[in-house]
């Protein structure tokens, strides 16, 4: 009897696996489109497993049941397409933004429901926003563009923004360019609403205040310094150093006043970000190198040393004065000195007698070894004469060393001339410049320091014969001429016996006085001596006539018109 019972229970559960086995089942569900328009048709598909007989399936979009379909015996799938216009959609409930697309399958025979599911799919342009500024301030206007996923431009869509804080909200629409503006008033997180029929969704922004950020100090620090950064006091903002590739290093945490002060234990490049969680100020990044030891820096004055003249060294470190570095300098011969910076971290270098390249080397305790080089040549000094001369000078350029002995054999060309010359035993050259203009003088040789200097001739003018008495009505002409007798264009000032002046431009002009006096003409031109000339107008004569009439003297008194 127990033998009996035992198969029984072994074959009943025997049946329970195979039945499970044989149950169908839906593997999942998949829309032809992840996002749709309003309106739009697409196809919802189920794929399917197990036993497929005698089961039909209900599609549904949202809680609209759509559609009814019997499953074919042994297929591995069943799908309906759904296709309703936008008063339709809007009919059955289905609204522009995320819903479900959803398929249940039950039995034929007792309809009992035996496998449900669902996806997501989104209804509706989802809009995308581009601000500008990218960091938007609070106090300033802020510009959005809304487009749709394939970035065409939105136009005429209400959009509300809130300040979650409570603030009254702002309703508006995006314009012809798919634009709109706004004025917030305080910094934080707002959210912007799109609950039209075609385009729908929410998006959450912030606006911030820029950050003021001091540090890190110093700015190249080494391993184990401490590093000090400063942030807006009482802000609670965040302060974290990522590494070279940009895991995170450390967590620092700011006081109270802003401050914090960390140090690295391993030498290399870091990123310090400022408040990437902050609600109120934007994030600000900083690069950070730290050093093994103190890198120190070398300065040399002048910048280009001259031969027998003294140069100034200075040695810092993180920006300071480094104080007892030892530096050792070789002279192109290879002959070393060796010297201490003051306090001020300076030496004075006075064995520049070589032409040539310098090498300064620096060194402390806890400090890399510093390197570096200038070169010392001799300078060029120059003297022109005239000092201010004219198109029709010639000039004298004499051209000596730093100990004002003159320098022979120096390639002196003018630019834009293709001229070039070179000075005499005396150092002296000649030059004839004859256009008022500026000329870019370069003066070369070896072992000297090039040197470039201006020179610009000044052209005169010259009025030609011009009347200097007219009677009115007549004209007066003149002609303008340069400093060789040669026409020029100017610009003409003509001011009148009221103090009115005329302009005019050219070589030459033709003028009509309309009043009597005196009149004074001024040519002038860029980089030329301005030249004046006067003349006056007569005004016309007056024919006096007088006769007794019955006792009375009569006068008459006429112009007389030539």
């Amino acid at each position: 009897m127990k033998l009996f019972i035992r198969y029984t229970v072994f074959f009943l559960v025997l049946t329970l696996i195979a039945s499970y086995a044989q149950a169908i089942r839906i593997n999942e569900v998949e829309t032809s489109k992840e996002h749709v328009d309003i309106g739009e048709s697409f196809t919802i598909t189920a794929k399917l497993g197990g036993d497929t007989v005698s089961y039909y399936a209900d599609f549904y979009v949202g809680n609209y049941r759509f559609a009814t379909k019997n499953i074919i015996p042994d297929s591995d799938e069943v799908e309906a397409k759904f296709g309703l216009d936008k008063d339709e959609m809007q009919l059955r409930g289905i609204s522009c933004g995320e819903t479900t697309a959803r398929v249940q399958i039950y039995t034929t025979s007792t309809k009992t429901l035996v496998a449900n599911e669902s996806v997501n799919i989104q209804i509706g342009s989802i809009p995308y926003l581009v601000f500008t500024p990218e960091t938007p301030t609070p106090g300033k206007d802020v510009t959005v563009k809304v487009t749709d996923e394939k970035g065409k431009i939105l136009t005429n869509v209400d959009v509300t923004i809130r300040d979650i804080y409570g603030g009254d909200p702002i309703s508006t629409k995006t314009r012809s360019d798919g634009t709109f503006q706004f004025l917030p008033k305080v910094a934080g997180e707002y959210k912007i609403s799109f609950e039209e029929r075609d385009v729908c969704g929410q998006k959450t922004f912030y606006i911030k205040r820029p950050m003021i950020v001091d540090g890190p100090r110093p700015e190249n620090p080494v391993v184990g310094e401490m590093i000090t950064v400063a942030v807006p006091a009482a802000s609670a903002i965040g302060v974290k150093i990522l590494d070279a590739n940009g895991q995170l290093y450390k967590t620092v945490s700011a006081a109270y006043n802003g401050g914090a002060n960390f140090t690295i234990s391993d030498a290399g490049k870091y990123i310090i970000i400022f408040g990437d969680l902050s609600t109120k100020y934007w994030t600000v990044n900083r690069s950070l190198t730290v050093s093994d030891k103190y890198m120190p820096s070398i300065e040399v004055a002048p910048e280009k040393p001259v031969l027998n003249r003294p140069v100034t060294i200075t040695v810092k470190s993180s920006d300071k004065p480094l104080q007892d570095a030892v530096v050792v300098i070789r002279k192109p011969d290879g002959v070393e000195s060796q010297y201490i910076t003051s306090s001020f971290g300076t030496l004075t270098y006075d064995q520049v007698g070589l032409a040539g390249v310098y090498e300064v080397k620096a060194t402390k305790d806890r400090h890399s070894t510093a390197v570096k080089s200038f070169e010392a040549k001799n300078s060029f000094v120059l003297k022109q004469e005239p000092e201010y001369p004219t198109v029709q000078d010639t000039i004298t350029l004499t051209v000596n060393d730093q100990d004002n002995k003159p320098v022979g054999d120096v390639l002196v060309e003018v630019t834009g001339l293709n001229q070039k010359k070179v000075t005499d035993m005396g150092g002296k050259i000649t030059l004839n410049l004859q256009k008022a203009i500026k000329y870019d003088i370069q003066i070369t040789k070896d072992l000297f320091w090039s040197k470039t200097i201006e020179v610009t001739p000044y052209g005169r003018l010259y009025i030609g014969d011009c009347v200097k008495e007219v009677d009115l009505g007549d004209n007066v002409s003149f002609n303008v001429f340069d400093s060789f007798n040669q026409p020029i264009d100017v610009d003409i000032d003509v001011k009148d016996p009221f103090g009115v002046v005329k302009q005019y431009s050219g070589s030459s002009e033709t003028l009509s006085p309309a009043k009597p006096g005196n009149y004074t003409v001024t040519a002038s031109k860029t980089n030329y001596a301005s030249a004046n000339t006067t003349f006056y107008v007569r005004p016309y004569p007056l024919d006096v006539d007088a006769i007794m009439r019955s006792g009375q003297l009569i006068v008459n008194i006429a112009e007389q018109k030539i």
